[in-house]
Formats: structure tokens, C-alpha cells, sequence
């Protein structure tokens, strides 16, 4: 005679979970009654978290076990005046909490921008649509507007290099140098009439514009920028 079971694994407490990173999008197996009915979400101005999303059907109702049945003597990571105010009481995770005016005061305020704020996006608003209208170029093969289009990018970038020069961010500023050497190999390789070799370089220019943002830019909840403090 012959069997088959299925062993649940539980680690050991302390448990911590995080669930910024594409690997955890999925909640670890052995939570029971989570995988296939929990999912990873982003919330705005919270940040990726796992959520149930509602749903009536029959048998798709979830109650979900985290850990063995005897577990007991455990504590929650909180300040002990925060467990005391709480504790016994039923917990509520709202996303949002709107007052009788409309507004959302959940959410943070968000900061006017400063004359760097307004002074860093004047240049960076030109390149989106440079590069948009370059990678459409190259593959259009469209000679004049490639050129227009990477000297709008390579002076984009000059412009940001001088913000961040003036700013004292040797960092961005290597950055944004790095964004224009590929702005410029792009003109060269036109020049020398290769637009497949002058197009090695739009990948690698958009991933300029991400490392930069990612580290000294931080994006409000109305979609406009800041630049971030201490960056």
C-alpha cells in the first residue's frame, strides 16, 4: 500500500514579512487558506501590501491561518502604549478616512514644491517625451527627428548634471553624465551612419532616468515630484 500527504512547514517565531519585492508577491505557502486567494497589491501611500480582494463566490471564502493552533505567549512588534490602547479591540486597516469636507486625511499632506523642485522638473519634463519620440524614431529610421530628439536628451542632461553639480551630489551628477554619454554615443553612431548601433543606447539611457529618480526623487500622491530630502 502506498500514500501521499502534504506536510505544512512552519518556521519558527520571530516571523517578519516583507512584501515590497516582486519574491513576495505570493504569501509564503504556509499560510493556509492564503495561496490563490491573497494577493499583493500596491496601495497608494502605503506602499505594497497583501490584500483579499472580496469576493462572494462559494468556496472562495478564505480564513486565513498563519500558524500552528497552540501557538500562544507571542508579541506584536508595536510601542507598548500603542498595544494598550488597542488591546481586546477589533482592528480596522483603513487606506483612507475621508472628513465631511472630501478630504482624505489619511493620506500625507503633500509639500509646495521649492524653487529646486520647480527648477529640477522644468528639465526633467523634456525628457519623457524626447524619449518617446526617439525610440520612435529609430525604429522608424527617421534620421532628422533622431538627431532632434538626442540633442534635446544630451542637453536635458547637461542641464540636470549642472543642477546636481550646483547641489553638491557628485552621485546624481555621475548619473545624469551617464545619461548624456549615451545621448551623445546615439548622435555619434548617427553620424557614422548606424541607427541599429546608435539604438544600444535607449535602453541604457531610460535606466539613467529610473536610477536617478529612484534615489533622489520622490513621487506625491497628485503624481508631481519632490526632491528627496537628504538625496
Amino acid at each position: 500500500m502506498t500514500g501521499q500527504a502534504r506536510v505544512r512547514v512552519i518556521p519558527n517565531v520571530p516571523w517578519t514579512f516583507d512584501f515590497e519585492y516582486a519574491a513576495s508577491a505570493a504569501p509564503p505557502t504556509w499560510w493556509t487558506g492564503a495561496p490563490g486567494k491573497v494577493f499583493q497589491r500596491t496601495v497608494e501611500g502605503v506602499g505594497k501590501v497583501l490584500v483579499r480582494p472580496r469576493d462572494e463566490t462559494v468556496g472562495r471564502r478564505a480564513k486565513v491561518i498563519l500558524g500552528p493552533a497552540n501557538l500562544k505567549g507571542y508579541t506584536i512588534d508595536l510601542p507598548a502604549d500603542v498595544q494598550a490602547k488597542f488591546k481586546g479591540k477589533p482592528v480596522v486597516l483603513a487606506t483612507a478616512v475621508i472628513n465631511s469636507g472630501g478630504v482624505d486625511i489619511a493620506k500625507k499632506p503633500i509639500p509646495p514644491m521649492t524653487a529646486d523642485d520647480l527648477a529640477l522638473q522644468k528639465i526633467m519634463t523634456k525628457l519623457p517625451p524626447a524619449q518617446a519620440a526617439l525610440r520612435k524614431a529609430l525604429d522608424g529610421k527617421d534620421l532628422n527627428l533622431v538627431k532632434e530628439q538626442a540633442t534635446i536628451l544630451k542637453t536635458a542632461f547637461t542641464d540636470t548634471e549642472a543642477f546636481w553639480k550646483a547641489k553638491g551630489n557628485t552621485d546624481a551628477m555621475n548619473i545624469a553624465a551617464e545619461g548624456k554619454k549615451h545621448a551623445d554615443a546615439i548622435l555619434i553612431n548617427i553620424g557614422l551612419g548606424s541607427m541599429e548601433a546608435a539604438k544600444t543606447s535607449i535602453t541604457p539611457l531610460g535606466a539613467t532616468c529610473a536610477s536617478c529618480h529612484g534615489k533622489y526623487r520622490d513621487r506625491m500622491d497628485d503624481g508631481t515630484f519632490r526632491i528627496k530630502t537628504g538625496g
